[in-house]
């Protein structure tokens, strides 16, 4: 392990540190504790009933994530600061580069106890990441989080996007008409792939990695290729496709995520209409069929997708989502 860097009475540690290791610098207490400041934060967790619950979740995801992790002290020795480097092994293989993202990036205090610690982590992470051969990160804040936005550009990070997240609850939905005007939601079949693949290699161009100058195009779509596959072969719960008069025209792919032990977050992981379709109801049909399948499975379903692709929020917004939270996506080539 890198030895600490000391800044103003502060400690940061820097480098590769195990999740064991952290637990035995922090204890369980002082991590809730940590994780309840950070939930506290406005914007960070849409699902926000209640603080504890937030805290629990930060804690959790602290927990279980492996890797290497930047953690900042306060001059009591308290945590104030931590941030997590993964791995994107997907990116990595279809970009020819080592690829990670910073996750999370999290601090506690007054605005600029924050922003002192979030300046000397993303520093940290960056030396640790050149250091290991790393050519190219991402991160995503919450756009509340306007000192987390500043410490990465401050250290060369470039916004490739703002992400909104929409929510509804699972009981709320309302299936609506699926069939009508000619359309027809159906399961998946492997005869459809093909189709899906092109389709997705082209619907999705306001993305974050079709921003990024860095990133070939043609790879970006490979990479939207293999995404729906990887879907339609046991990542995703469920893929529905509409056909429109006996035609597939589009698809939707449905993720379960376990947050308690029978209990599960929907999620609408792809969502895609082939141009001659659209203004027909077929992407409404396929929200409606989803949020129909999600229903008996799901305490609330969520959806995310670039704030400025407006047609998407507006359709979620007839389905009955809401907007809950929004994120700011940015990239740095190293």
């Amino acid at each position: 392990m890198t030895p600490p860097i000391g800044v103003e009475g502060r400690s940061l540690s820097a480098g590769k540190i195990l999740v064991s290791e952290v637990a035995g610098r922090v204890s369980q207490p002082d991590l809730i504790e940590f994780a309840s400041k950070c939930a506290s934060q406005p914007g960070l967790y849409f699902d926000t009933t209640h603080r504890q619950t937030a805290a629990l979740r930060i804690a959790k995801e602290i927990a279980e994530a492996k890797g290497d992790f930047t953690v900042s002290f306060d001059s009591a020795g308290c945590l104030n600061g931590l941030a997590f480097l993964a791995d994107l092994e997907f990116d990595s293989a279809i970009f020819g580069m080592r690829m990670g993202a910073i996750r999370p990036l999290y601090a506690s205090g007054t605005a600029t106890e924050q922003a002192l610690a979030m300046a000397e982590i993303v520093s940290s992470v960056l030396l640790h990441a050149r250091a290991n051969g790393f050519h190219h990160l991402m991160a995503r804040v919450p756009t509340s989080s306007y000192t987390a936005v500043h410490a990465l550009e401050q250290f060369g990070f470039c916004t490739m996007g703002v992400q909104v997240t929409l929510a509804m609850k699972s009981a709320l939905s309302n299936a609506g008409d699926q069939s009508s005007q000619g359309i027809a939601i159906r399961a998946f079949t492997e005869t459809d792939l093909p189709f899906l693949q092109e389709l997705s290699a082209e619907a999705y161009t306001e993305s974050r990695l079709f921003a990024d100058p860095h990133l070939p195009a043609e790879a970006v779509r490979h990479l939207h290729r293999l995404w729906v596959a990887n879907d339609c072969h046991g990542r995703a719960a469920k893929v529905l496709v509409a056909d429109f008069k006996g035609e597939p025209v589009g698809y939707i792919a449905c993720l379960l995520h376990r947050v308690e032990e029978e209990s599960y977050v929907g999620d609408i992981d792809l969502l895609a209409v082939s141009l001659t379709a659209r203004g027909k109801g077929v992407g409404s049909a396929l929200v409606a069929a989803a949020a129909q399948w999600f229903r008996p499975r799901t305490t609330f379903v969520m959806v995310k997708t670039q704030v400025s692709n407006f047609g998407a929020i507006a359709l979620y917004q007839r389905a009955g989502f809401q907007l809950a939270q929004a994120h700011v996506t940015l990239h740095a080539k190293l």
